[in-house]
């Protein structure tokens, strides 16, 4: 930007003012164009800016040029405005080796054509082409430096930013695997919990307690599952291949639904319709029970006194499908496109206080796909939820 007093330009003789005018009514078309770039489109706005600064270096440069050639007149002991002017762009204009071979190109055939208006005698001529050529030289050099300089605080800068992102990524990492360590092991530590108290209960049976001692046994083999599950993602080896086996669905939703009896609220029913026949999928069994168990809770979480949650299993040409359905509070259709986000903020707290950490849905979805299937929802306020899970139908029902 030029700053010129006014009356500096009336009182100094007219050539000086003529160079003045020039450089003002350039720095405010540099002004004005610079404006102008900062609405277009990044691309178009990169490219502008390249030249319009070439063009604003090379008024800089021309204008003491001018005040060499004509304010002075004398270009044969003159060079110093010149060397000003080349000094002053290659310390203050950072350009690419492009741009700086550019200018040096433009700088030198304008002095050249320039001088030879002014200068007749042939040794003075030719001691200010060697003396402009490294005048220029020097100005490239310079450049070089500076940019190369300028280069490389940018990339310790980049560095320093990287490094910081990547201890931010895993200090997110890290507080997402302790909420999920929250989330995924509440289910079978309450499993447990309950079971412990049936056992202790005075009326418990024999065999009731062998057979809850069975369940204990299995809500903590899961329990080692998902700890092992999270280390894997800790270190990120969650991409290796998903083990499956052909499991019976209507065995392996009926065990479920036997599971939950001991744990669901008294007030709230869970009821599993069996379809006619036998269905077996591949799958793995304790990852889709996780699946399971999270559809479950949440159904558990928003369904009031005295409501229903059913488990349904049925096929659907190429696809099993699972279904969790409940006649609860439903969900509101805004909060619909996150509900599969991770850390979600379509998380609620449910109906007796219980806290939402805005993941399960995300895990679900997770395991789901790697059984290359899908989960989709449908739901209205008042009226229910229903959870699909979609999952290849690879082995025939039998």
């Amino acid at each position: 930007k030029l700053f010129v007093d006014y009356g500096l330009i009336v009182n100094n003789p007219r050539e000086y003012r003529d160079v003045l005018i020039f450089l003002l009514s350039s720095s405010v078309i540099y002004l004005v164009s610079h404006t102008i770039i900062k609405k277009a489109n990044i691309k178009r706005r990169l490219k502008a800016f390249w030249i319009l600064t070439s063009y604003y270096a090379l008024v800089i440069i021309g204008g003491f040029m001018w005040l060499t050639f004509i304010a002075q007149h004398n270009p044969g002991n003159t060079m110093t405005m010149f060397m000003a002017g080349m000094f002053g762009v290659g310390v203050l204009w950072i350009f690419d080796f492009w741009g700086t071979f550019l200018i040096s190109v433009l700088t030198f055939a304008i002095f050249s054509v320039s001088l030879n208006a002014f200068q007749t005698n042939k040794m003075v001529l030719w001691e200010n082409y060697i003396v402009s050529f490294v005048v220029i030289l020097l100005f490239f050099i310079i450049s070089r430096i500076l940019y190369s300089s300028h280069f490389r605080y940018f990339m310790q800068l980049r560095t320093t930013e990287d490094k910081s992102n990547e201890i931010q990524k895993i200090n997110r990492t890290q507080t997402e695997i302790l909420d999920m360590v929250a989330h995924d092991l509440r289910s079978p530590i309450n499993s447990i919990a309950a079971l412990v108290d049936l056992i202790r209960h005075p009326s418990s049976s024999e065999e009731e307690k062998r057979e809850y001692y069975d369940m204990i046994l299995s809500a903590c083999k899961n329990s080692d599952i998902i700890i092992q599950d999270l280390i894997d993602t800790a270190k990120k080896r969650d991409n290796k291949a998903l083990s499956v086996e052909g499991v019976s669905l209507n065995q392996f939703l009926s065990s479920i639904r036997d599971q939950w009896a001991y744990r669901i609220p008294a007030n709230r029913q869970l009821v599993y319709k069996s379809p006619g026949s036998e269905i077996i999928a591949a799958i793995n069994e304790q990852k889709m029970q996780r699946v399971i168990d999270n559809l479950i809770n949440n159904a558990i979480k928003f369904t009031p006194p005295d409501g229903i949650i059913e488990l349904g299993l049925q096929t659907e040409k190429n696809n099993i499908r699972i279904s969790i359905s409940d006649n609860g509070i439903g969900i509101p259709e805004d909060l619909h496109p996150y509900l599969f986000d991770r850390f979600s903020k379509a998380g609620r707290t449910g109906l007796d206080g219980e806290k939402s950490y805005g993941l399960g849905l995300s895990i679900c979805q997770q395991i789901v796909e790697q059984h290359g299937g899908s989960i989709s929802v449908n739901s209205k306020v008042a009226k229910g939820t229903t959870f699909n899970i979609d999952i290849p139908n690879k082995i025939r029902s039998e």
